[in-house]
């Protein structure tokens, strides 16, 4: 009798003793396998800078971009044009979209920086002469003010698209021109330079204003109704583009940027929601 108890107590302890174990066990692979899960599911961040023009767009592209890519994109909202390269170049955002090549060119050249686009694909903002009083070019009158941006890459499609209808000719020669380039205005016309998302704004203040039809939309009026609008070739010419550092040129995941951004999906959505305030470029 006590031998079998002895048996049975000892059977009792080691069936305990596995018991624990298989605890230990399961509770190790219970660990191991949150941490593999976890380390699966953590995606990195890319951060891309825009600005309030593009925000609606950026976003849109954001779902394609991380349902393929297996990146996280961080939309950051600037308020200027310029603050997006700055961030870009000292490398608090990871990549941008909002500008056209002209204007990178003019800040690359004026900062010493060396950022570059990426890809040939972009999205185009529709660009005319807009007015709340005047309904033909034909009715632009003498000495009549119109509005024009004061930076200096979109002062020169201004000042080239009043050239290029007859307004205005401009020095010979000259790249990035200013008023003071201009040897022709038979119309006497005063072009007052403004900063180009208050352009609409101040359209109550000019005769009229030459700018970019999303700063039409986003001011809550239509950015159809210009006198006249760029010629589609012009227009595709200033689309707004992918820009990243130079050493960060050929990451994996711009590629996948540029498809979220240039798809048929965003064809649709700006041809639906937006308006005509912008054309694909693609």
């Amino acid at each position: 009798m006590k031998s079998k108890k002895i048996i049975s107590l000892f059977s009792i302890i080691m069936l305990s003793i596995a018991m624990v174990g298989c605890s230990i066990n399961a509770n190790s692979s219970d660990d191991t396998s949150s941490e593999v899960d976890t380390k699966v599911e953590e995606k990195e961040i890319i951060k891309i800078g825009t600005t309030g023009f593009f925000k609606d767009i950026v976003q849109e592209a954001k779902k394609d971009f991380e349902s393929t890519s297996g990146y996280e994109l961080e939309v950051i909202v600037f308020d200027d044009n310029v603050t997006p390269n700055i961030a870009l170049d000292e490398g608090s955002i990871d990549v941008n979209f909002y500008q056209h090549v002209p204007f990178l060119d003019a800040f690359n050249k004026e900062r010493g920086t060396n950022l570059v686009k990426y890809g040939e694909k972009g999205i185009a903002c529709t660009y005319g002469i807009y007015s709340s009083k005047l309904k033909s070019l034909e009715e632009i009158p003498n000495g009549a003010k119109i509005g024009i941006a004061n930076d200096s890459s979109n002062r020169t499609r201004g000042l080239r698209f009043l050239e290029s209808n007859g307004f205005i000719k401009i020095k010979d020669g000259v790249d990035l021109p200013t008023k003071l380039d201009v040897i022709e205005n038979p119309k006497n016309l005063d072009l007052i330079e403004i900063d180009g998302p208050k352009l609409i704004s101040s359209m109550e203040d000019v005769d009229a204003v030459v700018g970019y039809g999303i700063y039409m939309l986003l001011s809550g009026k239509d950015p159809k109704s210009a006198i006249i609008f760029d010629n589609e070739e012009d227009t595709k010419r200033y689309a707004d583009v992918i820009v990243l550092r130079e050493d960060n040129k050929n990451v994996e995941w711009v590629k996948h940027l540029e498809a979220a951004l240039t798809n048929e999906k965003m064809r649709k959505y700006m041809d639906e929601e937006l308006e005509g305030a912008y054309i694909p470029a693609y």
